[in-house]
């Protein structure tokens, strides 16, 4: 498993692989969308993502 401090952000958890089975919910709100989950591979873990559109 791979933790990463990065300054200014929350702590990066990885499971030491590329794939990650991602259980999410959340709103969309036109270009935006907020989502939060856990990721199969690391049980106890929260995940939060706020996405934005950028472009077409």
């Amino acid at each position: 498993m791979l933790v990463a401090d990065i300054p200014g952000s929350d702590r990066i958890v990885s499971s030491g692989s590329d794939h990650n089975l991602l259980t999410l919910t959340g709103p969309e709100d036109g270009d935006t969308a907020e989502f939060e989950g856990t990721a199969l591979q690391v049980p106890g873990v929260a995940f939060r993502a706020a996405l934005s559109w950028i472009s077409d």
